[in-house]
């Protein structure tokens, strides 16, 4: 009997590893969901403190560095806050 219940198990574990071989996994994806296999790159507003990917970020140089927003809005708020005298890493 317990013969027999040690080669169901290995049996099954036998299919179950030649499923994964045949059919893999497609619905689990690592590469940060882009279509063409490469990561994007998310960049911060730092604004309204969100996450956007870099490509649909609008990048604006401030003070000699590049900061990148999800808006024109949001871009004119921080350059506005900036021009106030609040450093530009501050948030508020």
């Amino acid at each position: 009997m317990m013969g027999r219940l040690f080669f169901f198990f290995l049996w099954g574990l036998f299919v179950y590893l030649l499923w994964k071989v045949l059919f893999p996994d497609t619905r689990h994806s690592h590469n940060g969901g882009a279509p063409d296999g490469k990561m994007e790159v998310m960049v911060h507003d730092p604004n309204c403190n969100t996450f956007i990917p870099r490509p649909e970020a609008l990048p604006k140089k401030i003070g000699g560095k590049t900061f990148y927003f999800c808006s024109r809005k949001c871009m004119k708020e921080f350059r506005a806050r900036t021009r106030k005298g609040t450093p530009p890493t501050q948030q508020t």
